[in-house]
């Protein structure tokens, strides 16, 4: 199971990958797809703040910032919980904001 955790308050966002979709390569591959996907373009923008964690099985993005970052974490969102509607026993999406 892949556990995906977003956690943004105010402007610092945190996105946690976890684990491993056991018997899906096809899901675990888009998962990873979509968190490193998000690492790079947040590099290209040298986002403030930025923090990468990138190991089969464990990844992690955090970084500050404003619209655009907001943006960006905001597109893998939604293709996680797509993965995640696609394949509850799979990959499980939390999401905690506050202002």
């Amino acid at each position: 199971m892949i556990r995906a955790r977003y956690l943004r308050r105010g402007e610092r966002r945190r996105l946690t990958l976890r684990g491993h979709a056991t018997g899906s390569p096809a899901v675990c591959a888009a998962a990873s797809a979509l968190l490193c996907a998000l690492a790079g373009w947040l590099r290209r923008a040298e986002a403030p703040g930025l923090e990468l964690t990138l190991r089969p099985g464990d990844g992690q993005v955090a970084c500050e910032g404003g619209a655009a970052e907001e943006t960006a974490f905001q597109i893998v969102l939604t293709g996680l919980a797509q993965l995640a509607a696609l394949r509850p026993d799979l990959v499980e999406l939390d999401r905690e904001e506050t202002a």
